[in-house]
C-alpha cells in the first residue's frame, strides 16, 4: 500500500498531464466512434468483432497516451483505464446510433442509469444456459479484464 502512495507522490509535469489528457479524450472519442462502425458494418451478430474492436479502443487509448508523456506517473495509467470505460460507453452509444439511425435516442440512453448498467454489462449473455453462451461469457470476461490490463500498462512503457 505504500508502494502505491508512493507513486502518486511522484512529481506531475504539467505538459505531460495535459498531452495525456487531450490525446487520451482524443483517442477515446475517435476509435470508439471507429469501433461502433466497424461493429455495424461488420456484422451486428458477429461476436468476434466485438473483442477485437474493445481491444482496439484500450490499445489505442493506452498508446497515444504513452507517445504523448516523456516521464511515466501512476495518474496516467488510470486516466488510461477511466477513459478505456467511457471509451467503450461511447462504442455502444456509436454501435446503437447506427442502429437506431436516431443519436439523441442513443445518447439519452448511454447516459441513463439503466443504460449504464446495460451497457456495462452488456457483454455478457445473463440470460444464457447453454454451454457454449456459458463459454462465451467467460471468454468476454477474460478478453475485458485483458483490455483494462492492456490499458493500465500501455502508459507503464515510458517508465
Amino acid at each position: 500500500m505504500r508502494r502505491i502512495i508512493n507513486l502518486f507522490k511522484e512529481p506531475i509535469y504539467k505538459d505531460d498531464l495535459l498531452n495525456a489528457v487531450v490525446y487520451g479524450l482524443l483517442h477515446m472519442v475517435l476509435f470508439s466512434i471507429l469501433g461502433g462502425a466497424i461493429q455495424f458494418f461488420v456484422g451486428v451478430n458477429l461476436g468476434v468483432t466485438f473483442s477485437i474492436v474493445i481491444y482496439m479502443v484500450a490499445y489505442m487509448i493506452g498508446k497515444g497516451i504513452a507517445d504523448k508523456i516523456s516521464t511515466y506517473h501512476i495518474l496516467y495509467s488510470l486516466l488510461s483505464v477511466i477513459f478505456f470505460v467511457f471509451g467503450y460507453l461511447i462504442y455502444k452509444a456509436s454501435f446503437y446510433a447506427f442502429v437506431t439511425r436516431d443519436i439523441l435516442l442513443s445518447i439519452k440512453f448511454i447516459f441513463s442509469f439503466e443504460g449504464v448498467m446495460t451497457i456495462l454489462l452488456s457483454f455478457l449473455n445473463i440470460n444464457s444456459y447453454s454451454g457454449i453462451g456459458i463459454i462465451y461469457n467467460i471468454i468476454d470476461i477474460i478478453f475485458i479484464v485483458f483490455c483494462f490490463v492492456n490499458a493500465w500498462r500501455l502508459p507503464q512503457r515510458r517508465r
